[in-house]
């Protein structure tokens, strides 16, 4: 689990790495295209980085609405933090019936209910 500061602490050093910023303008009230100069190449660059650090692809929509560091670490917090089993529980919702073929997934409220996986 990554807390806010871990990822305020690699936010700056990715900064630092690929924009030659100097710590001390890497505020969490900085905002990104005034006060960093960065424009839309370099935004795709750091989440290309940040991808890299998450693990976890991070759409583009979800980084439109970011203006200041401190929404890229709320994003990025947001997006680290989310259920691990969220996506498997959605999976895993529609079990496919024993009864039908494995294509077809059953829509008869009783054999979801089912504990019985053999039955």
């Amino acid at each position: 689990m990554f807390s806010k500061s871990e990822i305020q602490a690699q936010l700056s050093k990715v900064l630092q790495e690929l924009f030659d910023l100097p710590p001390e303008k890497i505020t969490p009230g900085a905002r990104l295209a005034e006060d960093l100069d960065l424009d839309s190449i370099d935004a795709v660059d750091l989440m290309a980085r940040l991808q890299q650090y998450t693990g976890k692809r991070i759409a583009t929509a979800e980084f439109k609405s970011v203006r200041t560091i401190s929404d890229v670490v709320d994003k990025l917090y947001q997006r680290l933090c989310q259920h691990p089993l969220r996506s498997a529980r959605w999976r895993n919702r529609r079990q496919p019936c024993r009864r039908w073929s494995a294509v077809r997934m059953c829509r008869r409220w009783s054999c979801w209910q089912r504990s019985d996986p053999a039955a």
